[in-house]
């Protein structure tokens, strides 16, 4: 029924996305401009676990028991006609690699939920690579200089309260037109409510400041899938699969962003559209949106019918005008391939086969009115169906869609998965890919062909990135990142590989045609800024990247730099792929941040890079002294802090030195020296030591910088020692023999003292008992109570009080008259 069904066309209505009752439409309302501002300063850089993270299972539309059906299926087709094995060495027209061919992107250890699998996408501006996975994202260099460690994407994207509590399925695209960057990714949280978030860089740094976005989906628990990312003219645009409470699969969505809104960093009305059927008249999926489209306020997608355990059409559909009344999205119709079946899962070395998941498109660029598209499906080269790549390219895009030519890349014995493609300036295509057999771990592959080739024909095959161990291949891909640099001629890969020691790695990797466009090149300077203290030097790396089989000399020369300073290049003309930059400065050169341009010049090509050059005060160190007066009595001892105020970078050890004490006072200082921001003087006066007000002077050292601080020291006579007497009312009692007399003793403290006193009594008549409540106390007074008995003498009785705290005793007396 799929093969019978007609090859239709139709237009979709398309509807505004419902207001979030949060008040969250587009971008975070909280931010004045429409959109919350952030640099990746506020990221954390120390990738954290955090929720769900990209551990989404794969979701087919059937169901996995549905798909491992129709893989099964795959095991039985027959042989597949037009099969082609790349050769296994490179042809004289093969893409060839870049410089550098590539580099460790980001490995699970890296991201920020170790999960599987990574979904890669990359991006590649005039000087920067950024590489994203599930969660993390990184940026480098053209050239492969880390300029961005591996950056959680929560912490980037969170700051918009929009943005919901898991992510995953993440793509990066950069805007040439606009010299721009675009970071996109799925949000949700446990009941699958989804929000699709974006961040745009407010300039062409992607160092700088980002305009992040949070985009709510409707209904809620609606799961938006597998979303991938393209810039248009006029909108960035975003599909998706959606799934009814995460489970349920409901058909495809496409989304417009206001692109011109979001670069200002304003509110940005958003779009959508459930495309429907295909044209084989089945529930469309992953449709893909195209990349490199130069038509004005238009862009294409892609799918393949992917309804069934096999399928024989790609659907393409147009979206015109997304913001006038009049625009249009419309399926214009499909055209007819090979018939395909699910792909098998990959076998590896001494693992369990690899997933390949199934048959959605998985890659799609636009070039000169046609549409290129990739997918990964069943073949049977001869040997036995295994992991193939089919590959096509559909013309007539604006009215009824038709096959300009395709391909299935595959051999015996080994699998082909997860591809993606690019067509460079002159019409060359190269397409990438994961691989593995029974003797290879799984690696990446890439190949390519000349836009004046034999049709659908291919050119060898080259390893990009060889795999290194048998991997858990329970889910890999879920797709791989290719693009096109800004030079139109370089193709830049991020694809998964087989990584010893860890879960997974990526690998950035680059490759064209020599034959690409005419020989040219382009310069970049790394790092972008350096900071040097007046004295010293700055060195930057220059690199020179050669396009088009360029191999002039290059002559360079800097302009920007501080006056009286002269820069060097090493080598000067340039005739490899760097130079380094020197620049010099003096202890006078003027502080400040100066705007570098290198120019190149080779004949009549000329071309420049910028940096930044920042020139500091050198390391130094200042001394503050808390508190500034102390007073301390001959005999006694106080203490002082001694702040070090570290500055430019200071690290070195502090010694310290105070002159200006008097005669028999001492200072010492812990620690000495000090390496850290404080050291602590104390010190010691003596007995003899004349009374008076001293200045003092904190002399700190270190190598040749030395700085003080002042301060004053007050000598004083030192206070009478503590000490009490005692005192009792009343002070005379009469009692009868066997009476009780009662008696309150005081306590009068003098110069401070706290000490605690013991009470004792003498001097009562016999037979006659002595108490003190309390009995020793730090309080002010105590009772005295003495009983006595019937056989008490009678008489008059001096009563003798002693009160002794440590070394001192003093006593008062009362008098006792017994009848």
């Amino acid at each position: 029924a799929a093969l019978a069904a007609p090859l239709g066309s139709g237009t979709i209505p398309i509807q505004a996305a419902a207001a979030d009752p949060s008040g969250i439409q587009g971008p975070f309302r909280a931010a004045p401009a429409g959109a919350v501002s952030t640099d990746l300063s506020q990221a954390n850089a120390t990738v954290q676990q955090q929720g769900q993270h990209g551990q989404l299972p794969f979701r087919s539309r059937g169901g996995q028991a549905q798909l491992d059906r129709q893989k099964a299926d795959a095991r039985n087709q027959p042989r597949t006609p037009d099969v082609q094995a790349p050769a296994a060495a490179a042809a004289p027209s093969a893409p060839t690699p870049g410089t550098p061919a590539g580099w460790d992107a980001i490995s699970a250890a890296e991201s920020a939920c170790s999960c599987l699998p990574p979904d890669g996408s990359i991006a590649v501006g005039p000087n920067h690579v950024i590489a994203t996975v599930n969660t993390a994202f990184k940026i480098w260099t053209t050239s492969g200089g880390l300029l961005l460690s591996a950056t959680s994407l929560p912490s980037f994207f969170g700051v918009n309260g929009g943005c919901l509590p898991n992510y995953s399925d993440p793509s990066v695209d950069y805007d040439g037109s606009a010299n721009r960057y675009v970071l996109e990714t799925l949000t949700y949280d446990s009941s699958y409510n989804s929000a699709i978030c974006v961040a745009a860089s407010q300039t062409g740094d992607p160092l700088g400041s980002w305009w992040i976005y949070a985009f709510p989906a409707t209904p809620s628990s609606n799961l938006l899938d597998f979303p991938h990312l393209a810039l248009g003219s006029d909108a960035i645009y975003v599909t998706a699969n959606q799934f009814a409470g995460g489970a349920t699969f409901t058909g495809a969505r496409v989304y417009a962003y206001d692109k011109a809104a979001m670069y200002a960093g304003a509110a940005a009305a958003s779009k959508y559209v459930d495309p429907g059927n295909n044209a084989a008249g089945f529930l469309a999926d992953t449709l893909y949106p195209a990349r490199g489209v130069t038509t004005a306020s238009v862009e294409y997608f892609i799918a393949a019918d992917n309804s069934g355990s096999t399928g024989s059409t790609v659907t393409i559909w147009k979206w015109t005008n997304p913001w006038l009344s009049t625009g249009t999205f419309t399926q214009q119709g499909g055209a007819a391939v090979t018939t395909y079946s699910q792909p098998p899962n990959a076998t590896q070395p001494g693992g369990a086969a690899i997933t390949t998941n199934d048959a959605r498109e998985a890659g799609a660029q636009w070039s000169n009115g046609t549409l290129y598209g990739s997918h990964a499906i069943g073949c049977n080269p001869g040997s036995g169906t295994v992991a193939c790549i089919q590959w096509y390219q559909v013309g007539n895009l604006d009215g009824t869609p038709s096959l300009v030519q395709q391909g299935i890349i595959g051999s015996n014995g080994q699998d082909r998965y997860f591809p993606n493609l690019a067509v460079d300036k002159a019409g060359d295509m190269t397409i990438a890919y994961d691989y593995s057999s029974a003797t290879d771990y799984a690696g990446i592959r890439y190949t390519g062909r000349l836009a004046t080739d034999p049709a659908g024909t291919v050119q060898a095959e080259a390893v990009l990135k060889a795999g290194e161990a048998a991997a858990d291949g329970s889910r890999w891909g879920d797709y791989s990142g290719q693009v096109v640099a800004p030079d139109g001629c370089t193709v830049w890969h991020l694809g998964e590989y087989a990584k010893a020691g860890d879960l997974w790695g990526t690998w950035a990797g680059s490759f064209g045609f020599p034959q690409c466009g005419t020989p040219d090149y382009a310069l970049a300077v790394s790092p972008s800024s350096v900071s040097v203290a007046q004295g010293g030097a700055a060195s930057y790396t220059l690199s020179v990247n050669r396009t088009g089989g360029f191999t002039g000399a290059v002559t360079l020369s800097l302009s920007g730099q501080p006056s009286g300073v002269t820069p060097t290049f090493t080598p000067n003309p340039a005739t490899g792929t760097s130079s380094t930059l020197t620049i010099p400065t003096a202890s006078t050169t003027a502080t400040g941040t100066y705007a570098l341009t290198v120019t190149g010049v080779s004949g009549t090509l000329s071309h420049t890079a910028t940096a930044a050059l920042v020139v500091t005060p050198p390391p130094d160190f200042s001394l503050s002294l808390s508190p500034s007066s102390q007073t301390a009595p001959q005999g006694g001892a106080t203490s002082y802090t001694v702040a070090v105020n570290r500055l430019n970078g200071f690290t070195g050890s502090v010694t310290m030195s105070v002159s200006g004490l008097p005669s028999g006072a001492t200072a010492s200082f812990a620690p000495q020296p000090t390496s850290t921001g404080s050291s602590t003087m104390s010190v010691a006066v003596g007995a003899a030591t004349a009374i008076g007000s001293y200045a003092l002077t904190v002399t700190g050292s270190s190598g040749t910088l030395s700085h003080t601080a002042s301060g004053t020291l007050v000598v004083v006579t030192p206070p009478p020692p503590a000490n009490f007497s005692l005192s009792a009312s009343p002070a005379s009692v009469t009692v009868t023999r066997g009476g009780r007399a009662t008696y309150t003793v005081t306590i009068t403290r003098t110069n401070g003292f706290t000490g605690s006193v013991r009470f004792s009594a003498s001097g009562a008549p016999a037979g006659a008992r002595v108490t003190f409540n309390p009995s020793s106390t730090t309080g002010t007074s105590s009772t005295l109570t003495v009983r006595t008995s019937s056989s008490s003498p009678r008489g008059t009785f001096t009563l003798t009080i002693t009160g002794i705290s440590g070394s001192l005793s003093h006593t008062t007396k009362v008098t006792l008259t017994v009848k």
